[in-house]
């Protein structure tokens, strides 16, 4: 298992690598991502050095993520076409 600061270097890695993409949406990704990132590392009463809590932090994190994606995907196509209901 990493450690979390591990976790944090291997985010970063990967985010950082969006930022350098040429694709628009590499680089809005990594525009909306990277404040996460940051969010994790702050020395604050939120920063977590616990290895496991690290790594439930970021997997939730994402996974919260993805399921807003979905939902603004799945909205964005029921008004783009319409719903069958119509």
């Amino acid at each position: 298992m990493l450690s979390a600061q591990a976790s944090l270097d291997f985010m970063l890695e990967r985010i950082e690598a969006l930022g350098r993409g040429t694709a628009t949406h590499e680089r809005a990704t990594y525009h909306a991502l990277i404040n996460l990132v940051q969010r994790w590392a702050e020395p604050t009463d939120q920063y977590i050095d616990n290895d496991l809590e690290m790594a439930e932090r970021i997997g939730q994190d994402l996974a919260e993520i993805s399921r807003h994606l979905s939902d603004l995907q799945h909205v964005y196509l029921k008004q783009l076409f319409g719903s069958a209901a119509e």
